[in-house]
């Protein structure tokens, strides 16, 4: 898998095509499937306040900004959220393909924590 890695949050979704003036909505849904929906203004406000984010194009290239506060479990939640659109079933509805992806995000930072648990053991 290809990997595209911005200096800045705004690079980053500006190659995604988002900028403050897009109009219409992002939708995603968290591991359980609750489902979300923001205007990208709103959208561009949340994602501000994190340390990472990334998107997938093509279901193989991983688009990732990391700014300079950013920690180990948020860039493996990112990076994981986004292999988690490369992997098959591809869902045609949005929600049940986001809910896929967040299902890997989950996962990989559960492991995260439960190795950083059992390394600290030794």
């Amino acid at each position: 898998m290809k990997m595209v890695r911005y200096e800045t949050k705004k690079e980053c979704l500006e190659a995604l095509g988002i900028d403050s003036n897009t109009k219409g909505y992002w939708e995603w849904a968290d591991a359980d499937g609750t489902k979300h929906r923001e205007h990208y203004k709103h959208a561009i406000n949340t994602l501000k306040k994190r340390a990472c984010w990334g998107w997938v194009e093509n279901k193989e290239t991983i688009h990732i900004w990391i700014g300079k506060k950013a920690k180990l479990d948020e860039v493996i939640e990112v990076l994981a959220h986004e292999i988690g659109h490369a992997q098959r079933p591809f869902h045609r509805n949005v929600f049940s393909e986001e809910t896929k992806a967040s299902k890997y995000a989950q996962t990989a930072v559960t492991a995260l924590n439960a190795a950083t648990e059992l390394m600290g053991e030794f």
